[in-house]
C-alpha cells in the first residue's frame, strides 16, 4: 500500500472564501447572536463550503476536496468576534454585579474603569482598552489579543504532539471526522443534484429570515419604529404553563438554526438532550417550586402559598431561568458537567492508561499517515511559548492569586496535556468528547479559599486543549491535505478576522447599546451568564446559593446514570442527557420539530437518500436566513451612516 500523497489546500479559492465568509457571514453572526443569545446561530463552516462549491461549480471549475477541506476547517475557526469585551464591561457595572459587591473589585485589565464612561460612549476607540492610564497596566483589548496568541500556539502544539501519538501511532477510527471527510468528497464529486435542493431550502430560510429578523431591522431603520410580526429570540409559553405548572419553563426559540441543527443531528441524540431539558427546566422547576421546604431553599412567597420565593405570577422565562439557576440550578449543573466529562474516564479507566502510555511511545515504522512537521523546530517551540506565555501573563495580572495558592501553577501547566490525551481518545474511539476544564478551574478557584475577584476573569491556559485541533488535522489527513498549511492560514487570517469582528460588533453598538430591548438575545442571556459568573465569584457568602453537597450528589447521581446507560448500550447517551439540562425547552424543542422532520423524510426517501442530501438542505435553510440577515443589517448600517451626516 503507498503513502498518501498531501496537496496543499492553500489557494486563492481558499482564501477568497474565507474571506467571503469572515466579511459576509460575521454581522450576521454577531446579530443572531445579539437577537438569540446563540439559540439558532449560523453554522457557517459548512454552509461557506456549500455555498462556494455551488458558485464554483456554475463557473465551470471544480474546488478540491484539499480546498474544501481548507475551507470547512478555517471558516468555522476564525468567527471571532469581541462581544465578550462588551459583555465585560456591562458585567462591571450591571445590577447582579453590584448586588454581589463585585463591581468595584473588577480589575481594569478586565473593563475600562467606570470613570471613562464606555457603557454610555459605546465605543472601542478609548485609550483605555488598550492600556490602562490610571493603573498603567495593559487594557482588556491587549490581554484578549496576547491570551488569543497563547491559547492558539499551546493548542496547536498540543494537537501536533496528540497526532504522533493517535494518528500515527495509534490509527484511532475519529468516527464524526470520518463522516465529515466523506461529505467533503461528496460535495466536491460530479453531482449536480445538491444544487437545486440547496436553492430550494435557501429560498425558504431566506424568506423566514426576512420575517424574524430582516424586517424588524429595516422597518427601524426606516422609520424608527420596528415593526415585529414573530417574536424574538422566543414564543413564551409562560403565561399558559402557570395556570397549572408554576415555574415551568416552556417556550419555543424562533430561529431556523435549532430546526436546519435536529435535520442533521441523530435522533436518540435529540431525544436525549429533549429528556435532560425538560427534567430540568419544566418538571424540575416545577417541582423545586412546589416543594421548596424539602430542599432547603429560602423561605417561601407569602402572597403565593406553597410556591417557593424566587417565582411569582407573570414571570417569564427570562426571570424563571435567571432565578431557579440563582436559588437552585447552579450546584447542580456544576455537578452534571463534571459526570458528563469524567463518568466515562471512571466507566473506561484504560482510557486515561492507555493515553499515558502512548504519550511516551515514538512512532515506529518509516511509513507516515500525516504530512511529517518537525518536532523541534515548530511543535516544541509552540508549546512552550505558549505555556511560558500563559504563565506569565497569569502571574502578572493576578500575582496575589499566585502568591496565595502556588500550588496552582503546575496544575495549570499539567492539565492541558492530560485533558488533551483524554479528550483526543474519546474522540477517536466514540465521536464524543466533554472534558469539563472550565467546571475544574472553577472549582480549583473556589478551593483555594482566594477571596479576591480578578482570578476568575484571568486568562487561564488550564482550559486550553489540543484534541479539538487534532479534529482538524484528522479531516486534512482523510482529504490528503497538509496539516502545515491548515496551522499557516490560521495565523495569517486571525488578524482580518479580529480586525473585521471587532469592526462589526462597533457597528452594532453604535446602532442601540448592548444590550437593550433591540438586542432581546443579550438582554437575557447576558443576564444568566452574569448570574452564574456572580455565583462562583461570592456565592459562598449567601447561604443556600451554591452549595457543595448538592454539586457532588449531582455528580454521583450522573456518574451512576452514565455507567448504567452506557453498561445497558442505551443509544440515549449521558452527554445528550447532560448537555440538555443545560439548555432550556425554547431552543431544545426546534431540535425535536428538526428531528422528527428528519425521520419522516428517512422513512420516505430511504436512508440513502437523506444521509446523502441532508447537509445540502439543512446548509440551505441557514445560509437563507444568513442572507436575508445580512442584507438587512447592510442596508441598515447605510441608512443610519446616510441620516447621521450633518448635511
Amino acid at each position: 500500500m503507498l503513502a498518501p500523497k498531501y496537496e496543499s489546500g492553500l489557494t486563492r479559492t481558499t482564501v477568497l472564501a474565507i474571506l467571503y465568509a469572515i466579511v459576509v457571514f460575521i454581522p450576521a453572526l454577531i446579530y443572531l447572536t445579539l437577537m438569540t443569545g446563540g439559540i439558532g446561530g449560523i453554522p457557517v463552516a459548512w454552509f461557506t463550503l456549500l455555498l462556494w462549491v455551488e458558485i464554483a461549480r456554475l463557473s465551470g471549475r471544480k474546488v478540491s476536496k484539499q480546498e474544501a477541506c481548507m475551507i470547512l476547517i478555517l471558516t468555522g475557526a476564525e468567527m471571532v468576534y469581541p462581544l465578550g469585551l462588551v459583555y465585560n464591561a456591562w458585567f462591571r457595572e450591571s445590577p447582579i454585579a453590584r448586588m454581589f459587591g463585585i463591581s468595584e473589585h473588577v480589575p481594569n485589565w478586565v473593563a475600562p474603569a467606570p470613570d471613562f464612561r464606555i457603557m454610555e460612549l459605546r465605543t472601542f476607540f478609548h485609550q483605555a482598552w488598550i492600556w490602562d492610564p490610571i493603573t498603567n497596566k495593559p487594557g482588556p483589548i491587549t490581554v484578549s489579543i496576547l491570551s488569543t496568541i497563547f491559547f492558539g500556539l499551546l493548542s496547536f502544539g498540543l494537537a501536533l504532539w496528540s497526532r504522533e501519538i493517535f494518528l500515527e501511532a495509534e490509527r484511532l477510527p475519529f468516527p464524526m471526522e470520518q463522516m465529515s471527510s466523506v461529505t467533503i468528497v461528496t460535495l466536491t464529486g460530479e453531482k449536480k443534484k445538491p444544487l437545486y435542493f440547496l436553492a430550494v431550502s435557501a429560498v425558504i430560510g431566506f424568506a423566514w429570515g426576512f420575517i424574524v429578523y430582516a424586517l424588524p431591522f429595516l422597518t427601524q431603520a426606516m422609520s424608527g419604529r420596528s415593526v415585529t410580526i414573530i417574536p424574538v429570540p422566543w414564543y413564551d409559553f409562560s403565561d399558559i404553563v402557570q395556570r397549572f405548572a408554576p415555574g415551568a419553563i416552556l417556550g419555543f426559540s424562533t430561529d431556523i438554526g435549532p430546526i436546519a441543527s435536529g435535520l442533521i443531528l441523530p435522533l436518540p441524540t435529540i431525544i436525549g438532550v429533549a429528556i435532560g431539558s425538560f427534567a430540568t427546566w419544566f418538571f424540575g422547576n416545577w417541582l423545586i417550586n412546589m416543594n421548596w421546604e424539602a430542599w432547603g431553599l429560602p423561605d417561601a412567597n407569602p402572597d403565593v402559598p406553597g410556591v417557593q420565593s424566587w417565582w411569582e405570577p407573570g414571570m417569564n422565562i427570562q426571570l424563571m431561568w435567571q432565578r431557579s439557576i440563582l436559588y437552585f440550578w447552579m450546584s447542580t449543573l456544576v455537578g452534571i458537567a463534571l459526570a458528563v466529562g469524567l463518568a466515562p474516564v471512571i466507566r473506561r479507566p484504560r482510557v486515561v492508561y492507555r493515553s499515558l502510555v502512548s504519550a511516551f511511545k515514538p512512532v515506529s515504522g518509516e511509513k507516515r499517515f500525516t504530512d511529517p512537521i518537525s518536532f523541534t523546530k515548530i511543535t516544541l517551540p509552540m508549546i512552550l511559548v505558549g505555556l511560558i506565555g500563559g504563565v506569565a501573563l497569569f502571574a502578572y495580572l493576578v500575582p496575589d492569586f499566585v502568591a496565595f495558592a502556588p500550588w496552582y501553577i503546575p496544575i495549570m501547566v499539567t492539565m492541558p496535556f492530560i485533558t488533551t490525551l483524554i479528550g483526543a481518545r474519546m474522540r477517536g474511539e466514540t465521536g464524543v468528547v466533554y472534558t469539563p476544564e472550565g467546571s475544574i478551574m472553577n472549582l480549583l478557584y473556589y478551593a483555594s479559599g482566594y477571596r479576591g475577584v480578578d482570578v476568575w476573569f484571568a486568562p487561564d491556559i488550564l482550559v486550553a486543549s489540543g484534541h479539538g485541533r487534532l479534529q482538524w488535522f484528522k479531516i486534512a489527513e482523510l482529504t490528503e491535505t497538509k496539516s502545515s498549511d491548515l496551522i499557516l492560514a490560521y495565523w495569517l487570517l486571525l488578524p482580518v478576522a479580529l480586525l473585521v469582528g471587532y469592526l462589526y460588533v462597533q457597528l452594532f453598538w453604535w446602532l442601540a447599546p448592548i444590550p437593550s430591548g433591540r438586542y432581546p438575545g443579550a438582554a437575557i442571556f447576558w443576564d444568566i451568564s452574569a448570574t452564574m459568573r456572580s455565583l462562583w465569584i461570592k456565592g459562598r457568602e449567601v447561604p443556600g446559593l451554591f452549595a457543595i453537597d448538592r454539586l457532588f450528589a449531582a455528580f454521583i447521581i450522573g456518574t451512576v446514570l452514565c455507567i448504567a446507560l452506557d453498561s445497558l448500550h442505551s443509544p440515549i447517551s449521558f452527554v445528550a442527557i447532560g448537555s440538555g439540562m443545560s439548555s432550556i425547552t425554547p431552543g431544545v424543542l426546534p431540535w425535536l420539530l428538526g428531528g422528527l422532520i428528519a425521520y419522516i423524510f428517512r422513512r420516505r426517501m430511504g436512508d440513502k437518500w437523506w444521509n446523502e442530501y441532508k447537509m445540502v438542505l439543512a446548509g440551505g435553510l441557514v445560509v437563507g436566513e444568513g442572507l436575508a440577515v445580512t442584507l438587512a443589517v447592510s442596508f441598515s448600517l447605510i441608512a443610519v451612516s446616510i441620516w447621521g451626516l450633518p448635511y
